[in-house]
């Protein structure tokens, strides 16, 4: 790099340069020890490679130009470079731990195009070695605004969805998803079925619906979800956990309606379903910046997509769930039920007095038949615990419930240990006798 300028002192900035290189030498920043493209040196870009659309197509022709190639300084927007540390000796410049976070495209297609590039065509870069990774954020952000990016794209940028990317891709088959971080981040990979690829606008969507309990929401712009949201979505101390189970479920829904196992009718309200599966597993109530209880609710629900037979009960609870709300909102047009706050709070609450009955402890009365089995023998009495989940499972039967004939002993007809049927004949539970039950003979 013998055209450069260096930067006057700029706080947060170790160095930086503005100069002119070879395009032959740059490219081989991009090149791994193999020759392949070096993808990761472009994890801080807003945008992947986007194909030859017409800005990229431009620049390929502007290359198989020897004319205009000449011009390429002058031609291209030039690329910017952010390193951790910056070697200058004489007129090479080292670069160690390096983004190129603005010029993903003219990279690729320079690289793509290297065996046309002339030795008189020279690329403008602009190298920044920042000693604050506040200025490096703001680097991305002012750099990739001369061209059209929406301003809520660069939230992919941040830490928390790299780490977030990390996570889906330790995820194995069948179970795994790829989040596109990066608008067409996968694109250019045939391995990677379509139908599996989380964009930032459905993460945000599925994350909305499912653990914010709004999936009348879900029908508005990502980025106005994104700044509605900003103080509950991609917290730092959020579990990624949760954003990739979200997702999954979305996506479990989209295949089922695919197979027919869903009626597609309720297609428009696939994230009230979602969001009733989640809240018939783990609650309805919403968790948000807090890692260690979103990772408890994490691991039930991945073991819950695992269980196909409990899943399709979970989905039949979840619609019916559904078909209850919709029915009490008969005042809320059709057209409007699903974006309409009123049917999500019935779908919650179904799924509550559901919840609410299901861990109901007090549950068994007057004429239940119930197992029991003998822990206490007396002269006229014998004493049973009762086979339930209700708390009070104690219970008592007289000498004279036991057969329908006199009995000389009661020994001859019990014994410690001995299980059978007893039915519930007095709705009063006496704290020392338990239930009075009568076998049944």
């Amino acid at each position: 790099m013998d055209k450069r300028v260096t930067f006057p002192a700029i706080d947060g900035v170790k160095q930086s340069f503005l100069g002119i290189a070879k395009c032959k030498d740059f490219v081989t920043l991009l090149k791994d020890s193999d020759g392949k493209m070096l993808t990761n040196i472009f994890e801080d870009n807003v945008r992947d490679f986007q194909g030859y659309n017409t800005v990229n197509q431009e620049i390929r022709e502007t290359i198989l130009n020897n004319a205009d190639q000449n011009r390429f300084a002058l031609l291209n927007n030039g690329i910017t470079i952010v390193a951790k540390n910056i070697q200058i000796i004489g007129d090479t410049v080292k670069l160690f731990d390096y983004q190129i976070v603005n010029g993903c495209q003219t990279s690729y297609v320079l690289f793509d195009n290297a065996d046309n590039i002339i030795d008189d065509s020279y690329i403008v870069l602009k190298i920044i070695e920042v000693c604050d990774e506040s200025i490096s954020e703001r680097v991305i952000f002012t750099t990739n605004r001369q061209t059209e990016v929406k301003a809520e794209a660069f939230t992919s940028t941040k830490r928390f969805h790299k780490n977030l990317q990390d996570f889906y891709n330790a995820i194995d088959a069948p179970y795994r998803l790829f989040y596109e971080r990066r608008s067409k981040q996968y694109d250019l990979h045939d391995d990677v079925a379509k139908n599996r690829i989380i964009t930032l606008a459905i993460q945000i969507s599925s994350y909305v619906a499912v653990f914010l309990n709004e999936p009348h929401s879900t029908h508005r712009y990502y980025g106005e979800l994104l700044r509605s949201y900003e103080s509950k979505l991609f917290l730092d101390n959020d579990a990624c956990e949760v954003y990739y189970i979200a997702a999954y479920i979305i996506f479990y829904l989209d295949n089922a309606f695919k197979a027919g196992k869903i009626p597609k009718e309720y297609r428009r309200y696939k994230f009230h379903i979602a969001c009733a599966i989640k809240s018939l597993e783990v609650g309805s109530h919403v968790l948000f910046g807090q890692a260690r209880k979103q990772k408890k609710e994490f691991e039930k629900l991945f073991d819950l997509i695992k269980n196909e037979e409990k899943m399709n009960r979970y989905l039949n609870s979840a619609i019916s769930c559904l078909d209850r709300a919709l029915f009490k909102c008969t005042d809320v047009p059709e057209s409007d039920r699903h974006r309409s706050r009123e049917v999500t709070k019935e779908l919650l609450n179904n799924i509550s007095a559901i919840s609410n009955a299901q861990s109901q402890k007090d549950f068994l009365k007057v004429g239940d038949v119930v197992h029991c089995v003998v822990v206490a023998v007396h002269s006229a009495f014998v004493y049973v615990t009762l086979m339930t989940e209700d708390s009070r499972n104690y219970g008592s039967i007289h000498i004279s419930k036991l057969t329908g004939e006199y009995i000389h002993n009661i020994h001859d007809i019990v014994s410690l240990s001995d299980t059978f049927q007893a039915k519930i004949i007095e709705d009063f539970y006496d704290n020392n006798h338990g239930w009075a039950l009568s076998k049944i003979f």
